[in-house]
């Protein structure tokens, strides 16, 4: 989502509405292969990957193996409609580190123990970011035992704390 506000926002002169970015657990790498594999990433983009991935976080947020399978089916279906609109526009992790030029703040919070989003990932993400653009204040924090958006909840007075301290900031 965000890199399609981005986009919007950038065609239209108004990215000067955007103050800051914060990420939780993510954004990732969108294929098979770099989730799998977890370093040499090549961001490639794969429509057959968020089928999979929505399996993924369905399954990490216990929903039931029947209502998944049908939400997987249902994507399977719209996605050949769809895809082809809107394939030109990035997965969030490749749009961070190879095309977006913001000046906003950036709040990243991961966590090493994350299985679904590979820590690797996001460090390298922040690495491109940097070099990109030495400039722009970005804020990390790798949780220690959380797993995929479960640092409030495992933390939530420092999770908490980051949030409110960034959120000041700006």
């Amino acid at each position: 989502m965000y890199q399609h506000l981005y986009y919007t926002l950038a065609q239209h002169n108004r990215l000067d509405l955007i103050k800051g970015l914060i990420l939780d657990s993510g954004p990732g790498p969108m294929g098979c292969r770099d989730n799998f594999f977890k370093k040499n990433y090549t961001d490639k983009t794969s429509m057959v990957f968020l089928p999979i991935a929505l399996y993924s976080v369905n399954a990490a947020n216990k929903i039931p193996l029947s209502e998944n399978l049908r939400q997987m089916k249902d994507q399977f279906k719209a996605l050949p409609k769809h895809y082809k609109y809107c394939h030109n526009v990035p997965w969030t992790g490749p749009f961070l580190t190879h095309e977006e030029k913001g000046e906003w703040p950036i709040l990243l919070l991961y966590s090493k123990e994350d299985v679904l989003m590979p820590y690797t990932y996001l460090e390298r993400m922040v690495e491109y970011q940097t070099k990109r653009n030495p400039g722009r204040n970005i804020v990390t924090n790798r949780f220690s035992g959380s797993g995929h958006v479960a640092h409030l909840k495992k933390s939530p007075e420092k999770y908490t704390d980051l949030v409110h301290s960034f959120m000041k900031s700006l």
